[in-house]
This record gives structure tokens, C-alpha cells and sequence, in this order.
């Protein structure tokens, strides 16, 4: 059971336009947890037309990114918190000198529930204008872009953990997130946003299998 307390903003970065965001998936690839219907139905986004390509504010509103949510609120999604616990295990080196342990991390590392609602916060606080780069016909260009953030928010969740095999070790868990504190969670992380205080991380229960 882990209960983390945001100490710097928590950014939203998921576009909240639709034409924005079937490029932006286009060009990454679809995440197989979550396909563009079901991405565009969590994000509201509904289609709009464009007057003029060249128009700031226009691009500005199509660069604007926010969070999932539904009606529980705004919520971040559990593969975002697995991506970084795997990032802090690669950074550590625990999986060069584990053999074996990567393939924990991708078969064996599960986060509940799927969608980790923040218990203190139902929207966004407020929006940050921020420089940013937005891709059009004629290539990048710079622009301005409009980010949802949440101040002192707080999310609790579940991580279940293939343990043993001298593979992986609960310490090597606590290690991970020792980094993870600092490396942060969710968008603008490159800006020192997402960083959080793990206030909780108490054993559940064990389960033997076999």
C-alpha cells in the first residue's frame, strides 16, 4: 500500500484536442492499455474546426494538456506509476546487476486500481502558460501551450510484487522509489514538476503461490 504527497505541481499531459492527440498518437504508437476510443472518451475531446493555422491562440488551445478523468474526478492511469518504477530500476543499475529482475518489473510488477484517482482533488486547480512546440504542415514551430496542474494532491494505490528468486527484493523497491521521489510523476518533469514525498509504504499482505 503506497500513499505518495505531491510537494510540486502535478502536471496533466494528455492533449485535450482531438486533432492534437490522434497526431501525437500517430506518431508514438497507440498505448495497448489504452486505445484512442477508449483515450478520447476519458479526455472529453470532441472535434472542432480550425479558422486559421497561423493563429496563436488557436495553437495555443490545441497545445493545451490536462488530466484523464471521470465521474470520480481527475485521475492518472497505472501504467504511468509501473513506467517509473521501471525508469529508477534502469537509472540504479538493479537491473544489470539482477539478472532476471527486468523481467519481474515487465511481468510481475502490477498497480491497483487502473485508474488512480487523487483522493484530495476532483479537477485541476488551475492552468499554466508555458513555452512549447507544436507540429503543423510546415514542420515545428514554437508556441505557447496551456498545462492543468494540481497542487498538494495526494494519490494511494496498490503495487503487487513477484518477491524471491533473488531477483528482486522489497529494498530494491524502496530504492526505486527513493529515486522516483526526485525524478517525479506525471508531464513537465524536465521543469521539476511531479516531484512527491512517499508518506506511505506498508507490507499488505503475502500471497504464496505454488
Amino acid at each position: 500500500d503506497v500513499e505518495l504527497a505531491f510537494r510540486e505541481r502535478c502536471y496533466g499531459g494528455q492533449p485535450k484536442s482531438k486533432e492534437v492527440y490522434e497526431a501525437w498518437a500517430n506518431a508514438k504508437g497507440e498505448h495497448p492499455r489504452e486505445p484512442l476510443d477508449e483515450k478520447l472518451r476519458v479526455l472529453h475531446l470532441e472535434d472542432k474546426e480550425t479558422e486559421s493555422e497561423n493563429d496563436l491562440r488557436e495553437e495555443t488551445e490545441l497545445a493545451w494538456t490536462g488530466f484523464r478523468s471521470d465521474s470520480n474526478g481527475i485521475y492518472l492511469r497505472d501504467f504511468m506509476v509501473e513506467a517509473m518504477i521501471k525508469q529508477c530500476g534502469t537509472t540504479l543499475g538493479i537491473f544489470t546487476k539482477k539478472r532476471g529482475s527486468k523481467g519481474i518489473t515487465q511481468h510481475g510488477l502490477h498497480v491497483h486500481p487502473r485508474e488512480i484517482h487523487f483522493t484530495n482533488k476532483l479537477e485541476a486547480d488551475a492552468s499554466e502558460v508555458i513555452a512549447g512546440h507544436v507540429s503543423t504542415a510546415q514542420g515545428k514551430r514554437d508556441i505557447l501551450k496551456k498545462v492543468d496542474y494540481v497542487e498538494d494532491a495526494i494519490l494511494a494505490f496498490q503495487i503487487k510484487l513477484l518477491l524471491g528468486q533473488s531477483k528482486l527484493s522489497e529494498k530494491d523497491l524502496f530504492r526505486m522509489f527513493h529515486l522516483a521521489q526526485e525524478n517525479g510523476l506525471g508531464a513537465c518533469r524536465s521543469r521539476g514538476g511531479g516531484k512527491f514525498d512517499v508518506v506511505k509504504m506498508d507490507e499488505a499482505a503475502d500471497v504464496i503461490i505454488g
